[in-house]
Order: C-alpha cells, then structure tokens, then sequence
C-alpha cells in the first residue's frame, strides 16, 4: 500500500506528492516513529533547532490515517518529553 507522509514544520507544511509504499498502515506509523527519532538525533549532533513538528501519514485516497508528532516520537528518551 502507498502512504503519504505530510511533514508539519514550524515554517509550513509539505505535502508528499510521491508517497512509499508500506507493507500495513502498521509498519507506516512504525517507520515514521522511527524517522522522526533519526531526524531529532540528527538535530543533536549538529546542534540544530529540530523544526519539525508532525508527520500526518496518509493512504491512497488522501485520508490521514495517523499523526504522528515529535512529541509523541521522542516522550521518554529526553528529559524534556518526560
């Protein structure tokens, strides 16, 4: 199945025209959790501001099936998502 996954930046928001095919809506939101953790650490190590905000995850006919935001992602691996 091909999902869309729609970034949510503190400047705007940024549609996926092309989407990525995922096996489930299960293993969609599993690799977005995941994407956002790569994004945050990246942000660390080079000592950026992390601007994203959420990742909406979206099937074939445009219906957002999950969001996802960094909060959720990152809550309990730093202290300030405690």
């Amino acid at each position: 199945m091909k999902f869309f996954l729609h970034v949510d930046e503190q400047k705007g928001f940024i549609h996926d025209l092309e989407g990525i095919d995922f096996p489930s809506v299960e293993k969609a939101i599993v690799e977005t959790f995941l994407g956002i953790r790569d994004i945050a650490a990246d942000c660390l190590r080079s000592g950026e501001e992390l601007t994203l905000q959420a990742i909406a995850i979206a099937d074939e006919t445009g219906l957002v099936v999950a969001t996802i935001t960094s909060h959720d992602a990152l809550q309990g691996l730093l202290p300030a998502f405690a």
